[in-house]
């Protein structure tokens, strides 16, 4: 009215937001280049830091050329996934690397819609940024040992293990869908696992079909659970921030004490228990759509809320 600078409009604050934007785009592409190099298993060979190099080359050479003409975002995306694809297809030796691109440019675009979606309305500032950072540090760190192709747990991991094995191979092989195991590494049939509770085995068969079967069996199964973890987290917190627009740094609390909680962690780190771990993520879903239909009757709510119940189901059922 008066001149003065709306509290939502871009003004002090935007080298901050700035800054933390950087901030987690460095994040998503170091978590990317671990989760490529640990999940491979060979570690940070010279191959991997080639493809880095010539991918981070490429986009920004690309990204300045487009931005500079006014190419709409998703354009200037959608150019920078390409030439990571292209990498993998064209550059094998260097396949670490560029897979290390793709990886980094999906956390990198889903970590931002987090900060929009938790922002609500208005453009996300320091505070959004900030707060999806700290979050995806301490949830990538919680499971930092899953970074691996090789069996992690002190107890039931080796059975879960063999399904993976099993219904990778199996899948492999073209058999779909798989009921029973029958393979070598599920000889006595693991029917209970497999039939009833197949739903992160399905997420190490989809992460199998995107890295085009370059990962073995057990990596598939940690990036599973991985995913389940992540995304569990980020989706905790945008749901909290979006029933309480004002209390967005509770939300943010709230969230971290959910991510590093021994209540959650203890039932994957010491109980290998794989199928709870997997329904986590569907339960947070249910409890949010149940919250809104009490709020609004919305016919989408009540259709978020039978999926979430049915997704709990494939992850363990009762």
């Amino acid at each position: 009215m008066n001149g003065s600078t709306p509290a939502t409009s871009v003004g002090p604050t935007a080298p901050a937001a700035r800054l933390l934007r950087g901030g987690v785009e460095w994040a998503a592409g170091a978590y990317a280049f671990a989760a490529v190099t640990g999940l491979r298993g060979a570690g940070a060979t010279a191959g991997a830091w080639a493809g880095v190099l010539g991918f981070f080359l490429a986009a920004g050479v690309l990204g300045w050329f487009l931005r500079r003409s006014e190419r709409p975002a998703w354009l200037v995306e959608a150019v920078l996934l390409a030439v990571g694809a292209l990498g993998l297809a064209v550059w094998p030796g260097v396949s670490d690397g560029m897979a290390t691109g793709v990886l980094w440019r999906v956390l990198a675009l889903g970590l931002q819609g987090v900060a929009r979606a938790g922002a609500g309305e208005r453009k996300p500032g320091w505070d959004d940024q900030l707060r999806v950072l700290l979050l995806f540090v301490l949830a990538a760190i919680s499971l930092q040992a899953y970074l691996s192709p090789n069996l992690v747990g002190p107890k039931d991991a080796r059975w879960y293990g063999n399904a993976a094995f099993d219904f990778i191979t199996r899948l492999r092989a073209g058999e779909f869908p798989v009921f029973s195991g029958e393979s070598i590494y599920a000889f006595n049939g693991n029917v209970q696992l497999v039939r009833s509770a197949p739903a992160h085995l399905h997420l190490a068969a989809l992460a199998d079909l995107l890295t085009g079967r370059s990962l073995a069996p057990l990596a598939l199964q940690h990036v599973a659970l991985l995913v389940c973890h992540l995304g569990g987290v980020l989706f905790l917190y945008t749901a909290l921030a979006r029933m309480r627009p004002a209390d967005r740094w509770l939300a943010g609390a709230f969230t971290a004490v959910y991510a590093t909680s021994p209540a959650l962690l203890t039932l994957l780190v010491l109980h290998d228990m794989y199928m709870t771990f997997t329904a986590l993520p569907a339960l947070l879903v249910a409890c949010y759509a149940a919250a809104r239909v009490g709020e609004t009757r919305a016919w989408r709510h009540f259709a978020w809320l039978g999926a979430a119940c049915a997704a709990m189901w494939l992850g363990h059922p009762p």
